[in-house]
């Protein structure tokens, strides 16, 4: 399970490097079914704006059709981890619960969680 935070640099939302670029689009490529089973979310953080106004409306939307996960934008990146945090604790617990049924804890979803072993 992951989380994706992109972030624009610049208030003008200068474009990223050719390389970045590259790696991004070719992440891109990968199949939907597979990112949206384990992309707990994508947040794309923005000084400008003018753009977290232009993409704020069709973010969620946008990444949910096309990446198969829950998106949003916004203009501080300790508010993306946060909110990519709570989503990937509500994905571990329902993983966990998944594979182990009624007889799942939640101090064995805990431990987990903290440990990584899961």
């Amino acid at each position: 399970m992951f989380g994706l935070i992109m972030i624009q640099k610049g208030e003008r939302g200068e474009r990223a490097d050719r390389e970045v670029t590259k790696h991004y689009t070719d992440w891109c490529k990968s199949p939907k079914e597979q990112i949206s089973r384990w992309c707990a979310g994508i947040v794309l953080v923005t000084a400008s704006s003018k753009l977290l106004a232009l993409y704020k409306p069709v973010t969620a939307l946008f990444t949910q059709k096309i990446y198969g996960c829950p998106g949003k934008v916004i203009s501080g990146e300790t508010e993306g981890q946060e909110w990519l945090k709570v989503l990937l604790q509500k994905n571990i617990v329902f993983w966990m619960m998944s594979k182990q049924g009624d007889s799942c804890s939640i101090a064995a979803v805990f431990f987990a969680f903290c440990t990584g072993k899961y």
